[in-house]
């Protein structure tokens, strides 16, 4: 995305307290919310989407630089 936007991409990795504590403090979300969205994300970064393998039936031709480019990127320059 970066090299599409021409924008530097920053990306800092927090533990899961301090990310539950920005969405209560900064975000104001509920306990539960900022629990489950923590949970979820976790669970993203452990491997939930690789649980079905990829095959040409359930895989779209389009890479992901294809849609950013097509659908993301005239919205963030």
């Amino acid at each position: 995305m970066g090299e599409l936007t021409e924008k530097p991409i920053l990306f800092q990795q927090v533990s899961k307290e301090d990310y539950i504590k920005t969405l209560l403090e900064k975000h104001h979300t509920s306990e539960a919310f900022a629990n489950a969205l923590t949970e979820m994300l976790t669970a993203i970064g452990n491997g939930l989407h690789d649980t079905e393998p990829r095959t040409e039936a359930s895989t779209t031709p389009t890479t992901i630089k294809e849609w950013m480019h097509e659908h993301l990127v005239y919205q963030l320059k």
